[in-house]
């Protein structure tokens, strides 16, 4: 009766110590410095690189390859809507995303377009969140994606690179990045690289 209270009190007090440094760890990692997060994606598709540009091109075609996007539109700089909807460099765009199980958590995110080649390369960086969720977490948050010929095909590469800011992204970041990092990713690769001919 005896060894079996020792052996309690000794599972009991190595798992007081192991909760104990996970917990010292953890705080850490929250506490500690800022740090820049990235996130990569790749798909192989069979189109040209010719197919995509009308899909990139025209912000009414975006809702078919980003996650749980209902609209895009161009903006101004003093936020209002303009008359073209048709990319380009230095524009702003605000997406319209509903999580389809959540469509009471919707919210609005206005990026800016920092380069946009046609149908070679787009690079976004994010200006404001209606939900105030990303611009509490991080400072930063831009999105690449590059288009590059394969083949008879194409590669399409993503990538996401974010800075932290507050004490959840840090220790997140660091404890599970790639998961973090891609519920971000908000293009979706899979269905770009599968869009339909006209």
């Amino acid at each position: 009766m005896q060894s079996t209270s020792k052996r309690r009190g000794f599972w009991g007090g190595l798992f007081v110590l192991a909760f104990g440094s996970i917990t010292l760890y953890c705080a850490a990692l929250a506490q500690g410095p800022d740090r820049e997060l990235t996130f990569t994606r790749e798909v192989v598709s069979q189109f040209s690189i010719d197919h995509f540009e009308p899909f990139i091109a025209n912000l009414s075609q975006w809702p078919k390859w980003h996650y749980s996007l209902s609209e895009a539109k161009a903006m101004d700089s003093s936020r209002k809507e303009l008359s073209t909807q048709k990319l380009q460099a230095k524009m702003q765009v605000r997406l319209k995303l509903v999580p389809p199980n959540r469509p009471w958590k919707k919210f609005e995110v206005l990026l800016s377009v920092l380069e946009y080649d046609p149908g070679r390369f787009l690079h976004l960086a994010l200006l404001e969140d209606s939900s105030g969720r990303l611009t509490t977490l991080f400072d930063r948050l831009e999105w690449k994606i590059k288009w590059i010929p394969e083949g008879s095909g194409t590669l399409i590469q993503g990538s996401l690179l974010a800075h932290t800011s507050h004490w959840r992204s840090r220790l997140f970041g660091a404890l599970a990045q790639r998961i973090l990092l891609n519920q971000l990713f908000y293009p979706d690769l899979i269905k770009m690289g599968n869009l339909p001919t006209s």
